[in-house]
């Protein structure tokens, strides 16, 4: 096997400076959200919810890109909070589950921190940089999903 050296490694894998800058833009939207009680994990849930309204487990992982392990242990802390409903799907082995009142008003309140997150990195950015951005994730996320197709 060849040497490699892990500077480069570091300097030149994909799934490190992804996940490195995913960690990061995480913080950010998290330190927007939390006076709120929320992180940016469960805004994205609460949205995906609103978006779909009543769904099973599995298509709400589905559309999250998750495992359908992590969104269950992701749901517990905001079924909790009564941020969503949960109950049996006409198969007694599917759950769906969909927002409560509750998760709709926190959901609501909760647009102003996304809004000031997504204008502060915007502003750092540049508008051409991040839409310029958001194209390219679109094209890694192609790109990654042709591989898993193929496979």
């Amino acid at each position: 096997m060849a040497y490699q050296d892990p500077f480069e490694i570091a300097n030149e894998c994909l799934a490190f400076a992804v996940r490195r800058a995913s960690r990061l833009v995480t913080n950010h939207y998290d330190r927007h959200l939390a006076e709120l009680g929320l992180r940016s994990t469960q805004f994205t849930i609460l949205n995906a919810l609103a978006a779909l309204e009543e769904v099973t487990l599995s298509e709400l992982a589905a559309q999250l890109e998750t495992e359908r392990t992590t969104l269950t242990r992701n749901l517990k802390p905001m079924e909790a909070r009564h941020w969503l409903v949960k109950r049996r799907g006409r198969d007694r082995r599917s759950q769906l589950v969909s927002l409560s009142p509750e998760g709709r008003r926190i959901l609501a309140a909760a647009v102003d921190g996304w809004q000031e997150a997504q204008a502060r990195l915007i502003a750092r950015l540049g508008r051409g940089t991040y839409r310029r951005l958001i194209e390219e994730l679109g094209q890694l996320e192609h790109a990654c999903t042709l591989e898993t197709t193929s496979e």
